[in-house]
């Protein structure tokens, strides 16, 4: 979904409606095409390979995620359409779509260091911290949750 103003885009998002297996689906869907781009990250950037590889799931240590929810995966807003209301409309916009498809909670991950403005605008539209979990390479994260 995108937003935008005066033919401009000036927000968008992306979202998957089933986060669990979501990975494997979009690998085995894409089976050639991404084995041609893992032997090409192995010969030229294998660090690049590893790093996926180490990335492909986002859990807690402390907390059992069963994955039993849709994830938001990406949004954005244009640094000129900042501080107007697009990313509370576009985010409200996703949970409605999903909601109107019968998704009951949604899921997302955001930075944990240097981060505030981003983790309080989640957590003033209604997320709560599921629990912190630590990418590669050592990269802390947030998931957050909210029941639609």
């Amino acid at each position: 979904m995108v937003a935008e103003e005066d033919g401009v885009i000036c927000g968008f998002y992306a979202s998957t409606k089933v986060c669990k297996g979501f990975n494997s689906r979009l690998i085995k869907s894409n089976f050639l095409a991404f084995i041609m781009l893992s032997l090409k990250m192995l010969f030229t950037t294998p660090r690049s390979l590893l790093r996926l590889g180490k990335n492909l799931t986002k859990k807690g240590d402390r907390v059992e995620d069963d994955e039993d929810y849709a994830e938001l995966y990406s949004i954005g807003v244009s640094k000129a359409a900042q501080g107007k209301g697009v990313g509370k409309l576009l985010l409200a916009e996703s949970e409605r779509v999903m909601k109107d498809e019968g998704v009951q909670r949604v899921s997302l991950t955001t930075d944990y260091y240097n981060n505030d403005q981003a983790v309080g605008f989640y957590h003033s539209m209604g997320y709560e911290t599921l629990y912190e979990f630590v990418t590669y390479p050592d990269r802390r994260m947030y998931r957050l949750i909210k029941t639609l």
